[in-house]
């Protein structure tokens, strides 16, 4: 599922906001995770997860989610102790990226990505 809209933020202006429920498609690992200086110039741990969103009509895009600051630690923490694994869903609140480029054969591409603002593990009950 996903929802794309346009809200008002903090500062008053209007900016573009997507919710999605996808799946985690990897096994978490390090190799997701950077660090970078915030804006205090601290160095912090940024993670990046690669979902997969399928809409209502069966068709799949995927993104890499991007989380930054506590969100970040937290999802980190939940990874480090095993809880995130590929398949699991999870419902993602944040900003819209999409990036055109040409690949090394010419051909025209589309890279979507989401700045995650939240993000939350969808328990399913059996």
């Amino acid at each position: 599922m996903k929802i794309e809209q346009k809200v008002i933020n903090y500062k008053g202006e209007l900016e573009e906001q997507i919710i999605c429920t996808g799946g985690v498609t990897f096994d978490f690992s390090d190799k997701n995770v950077s660090t970078y200086n915030n804006k205090n110039g601290e160095k912090a741990r940024l993670i990046r997860i690669p979902i997969a969103v399928t809409d209502f009509k069966g068709e799949t895009d995927y993104y890499s989610v991007t989380l930054f600051g506590k969100t970040a630690e937290a999802f980190i923490k939940l990874g480090e102790t095993g809880k995130i694994k590929k398949g699991m869903k999870i419902l993602v609140v944040g900003r819209p990226e999409v990036q055109e480029y040409t690949d090394r054969d010419g051909n025209q591409k589309t890279s979507k990505s989401i700045v995650g603002t939240s993000v939350e593990v969808v328990k399913w009950m059996n």
